[in-house]
Formats: C-alpha cells, structure tokens, sequence
C-alpha cells in the first residue's frame, strides 16, 4: 500500500510541474512589451523619422505656362472639342508644337494642366489630338511635359525631319509679355547669339538656384540655306549679378510624346 501511495504522489508531481511550463491560451501576457516594425526586443524602440508637412516640387520648377496659344483653328476646335469631356482636370493651351499626316491630321499641343482638387496642382502636359478627313475629333494621347528633364538633357540637334513624320509650325509669334526678370535675362543670354533666330512663344517656368533659372519655349529657325525649324526649350540663368547665360537648348519632338 505504501508503495501505492508513493506511486500517486510522484505521478501528481509530475502533473504539476507539466501544467507549470505549458503556455496559456488565455492571451498574452500583459507585462510583455511588443515588437513591432521600427522597435528591437535587444535595442527597444527606435524613432522613426516624421512623414508629412510639405514636400519640396520635384527639380524646384515653378510652373509659369505663360503663351499666346496660338493653334491652328482646327486644332484649336480639335482641342476643345476633346477637353470639354476631360474630368477631374483643366486643361489650358500653351502653344502648338506640331501636325502629323496621317489618314486625317494629328494636332500636338502643350497646355498647362491643373487638377481639380482642394488644393490644385498645376503642371504641363502635351495633348495629341486626331481629327479624321470628315473634320471628327478624337483624343489619342495624355503625356506628361517633364520641364526638369528638358533643363537638363542633351539635345541631339534640330532635324530637319522630326522623328515620326512630325513636323513644326513654320514660324510663331512672340508672347506678348513676359515678367521684367525674365525679359531682362532673355534679352541678356541672347546678345551676341547667332545662327538659331529663337522666338520665345512661352515662359514655362522658374527654378530659384543661386539666382533664377528661366525656361522658355522658343520657336527656332536654324540659319541654313534651307532653314530648319522646330520647337526648343531654352534654359536661361541669371546670377545674382544680374548677368544671363543660356544653359541648355533641347528641341521638343512630338513623336516623343505618343
């Protein structure tokens, strides 16, 4: 019997100490501390950095978009015809960058866009608008007109013929007016410049450096025997001397927008 009893006793120990080391499945425990992303169990909590508050415009361009706009009038007809039933979006003409034949007319146009919403924001796009031998209009394309990109590329020269069968408005109106800055730096970069006759047509933006940089759209007309024209973003930096240099000139071709 009293091997029995010995028995029973060891085997309840036994029992103890098992229900001791078995997890609960009541929940955790409330003393623990939890790890999460951001946090280390061996370092404990590491600070992140603070999201929000306003974000600087990508490259620091202003969006200016100042132009007279001139479009051919099927172009312009074309262009509000399909613009009119864009939502969430207006859409302003800045200038004509060029035609394309094709079974009809493909008309190329940049035009500041700005979103509809509580706090607008404004940028440049370049619509592509078709119009059919029957005069109907049809939007085809909705690119972006990366301004910072333009200020810094290369250009690979004026062709005579633009990629794609596009070709430039032959000639182009100055803009009526510009800001006193930017005509005084426009007027400064171009004295003594030869061989490419630039009409500015549109003041796209502003980019504050060590001074100012000035976009301009310009019209160009290459002073060949058979003059070559297109459609050229000329970059222009005025220090804060108040001297102007030019600093970049890239054609616009519009088959890079399709």
């Amino acid at each position: 019997m009293k091997q029995f009893f010995a028995i029973l006793i060891a085997a309840l120990l036994l029992l103890a100490v098992g229900c001791a080391q078995k997890p609960s499945i009541d929940g955790p425990d409330p003393d623990a501390k939890p790890v999460t992303e951001g946090t280390t169990g061996e370092q404990g909590d590491i600070e992140l950095p603070e999201i929000g508050g306003d974000m600087p415009v990508v490259g620091g361009w202003k969006i200016i978009g100042e132009g007279r706009a001139q479009l051919p009038e099927e172009a312009e007809q074309a262009f509000r015809t399909v613009t009119e039933k864009l939502l969430g979006a207006t859409y302003v003409p800045v200038a004509y960058l060029g035609s394309q034949i094709v079974a009809g007319m493909n008309y190329a146009i940049l035009c500041t866009r700005t979103l509809v919403t509580a706090n607008p924001v404004t940028d440049l796009a370049v619509i592509t608008v078709y119009v059919d031998l029957e005069g109907n209009a049809e939007l085809l394309n909705i690119a972006d007109f990366d301004l910072g990109a333009y200020a810094q590329a290369e250009d690979a020269g004026a062709p005579e013929l633009l990629d794609g069968g596009w070709q430039a408005p032959e000639s182009a109106e100055a803009m009526d007016a510009m800001p006193q800055e930017a005509a005084t730096a426009y007027a400064k970069a171009l004295e003594g410049f030869v061989g490419n006759n630039l009409t500015p047509v549109a003041l796209l933006g502003t980019q504050l450096v060590a001074g100012t940089n000035y976009a301009f759209l310009c019209h160009s007309s290459l002073v060949t025997l058979e003059p070559v024209v297109s459609m050229q973003v000329v970059v222009i930096y005025a220090d804060l001397s108040g001297n102007a240099t030019i600093t970049n000139i890239v054609t616009v071709n519009p088959a890079d927008f399709n």
